[in-house]
C-alpha cells in the first residue's frame, strides 16, 4: 500500500490477522509460531534449560580452547590436562551463567511486555546480561 506522500505505509504488527494452528497462535505474515502465556513454561524452568545449555557449551568451548591454548604453550602430559580443565570448568560457569540470566531475563520481560515484541525482549536481556558478566570481568571491553 501506499501512502499521499509515496512511501510505504508502515502496518502495526498488532493489528495484523491471527491464525489459531493446533494450539499455537500464527501472528502476522511472518508466520512465526508463539505461545500463548499459559503454554510456556515457567521462568524458573527456561533459567535452568538456558543455564544447562550454557553448561555444555562452555564445557565444550573450553575442552577444544584448553587444549588448542595447551599445544600452543608447549604444554604436556598433567600440565595441559590441568590447563584444559580448568578452562573447560570457568568457560562453563560463564556461559552457564550468561544463558542462566538472559533467559530469565527474557522471560520476565516477557510476561512484563508483551509476547510479540521479541527483538526488544532479546535486547534488553542480552543488554542485562552482558552488563551483569561485563561488570564481573571489571573491565571497559
Amino acid at each position: 500500500m501506499r501512502s499521499l506522500s509515496g512511501g510505504r505505509r508502515r502496518v502495526n504488527p498488532n493489528s495484523l490477522p491471527t491464525k489459531k494452528v493446533a494450539g499455537a497462535v500464527r501472528f502476522g505474515l511472518s508466520g512465526e509460531t508463539v505461545m500463548s502465556a499459559k503454554d510456556s513454561p515457567p521462568c524458573a524452568t527456561r533459567v535452568i534449560e538456558g543455564a544447562l545449555r550454557g553448561l555444555a557449551t562452555g564445557t565444550l568451548w573450553g575442552v577444544f580452547m584448553g587444549n588448542y591454548e595447551g599445544s600452543k604453550l608447549g604444554l604436556e602430559g598433567a600440565q595441559r590436562a590441568s590447563h584444559t580443565g580448568h578452562l573447560a570448568l570457568r568457560s562453563a560457569a560463564m556461559f552457564g551463567g550468561f544463558l542462566g540470566v538472559y533467559n530469565g531475563v527474557f522471560c520476565v520481560s516477557e510476561s512484563v511486555r508483551h509476547p510479540y515484541g521479541r527483538w526488544a525482549n532479546a535486547a534488553v536481556s542480552g543488554a542485562t546480561a552482558g552488563a551483569l558478566f561485563g561488570a564481573h570481568t571489571r573491565s571497559p571491553r
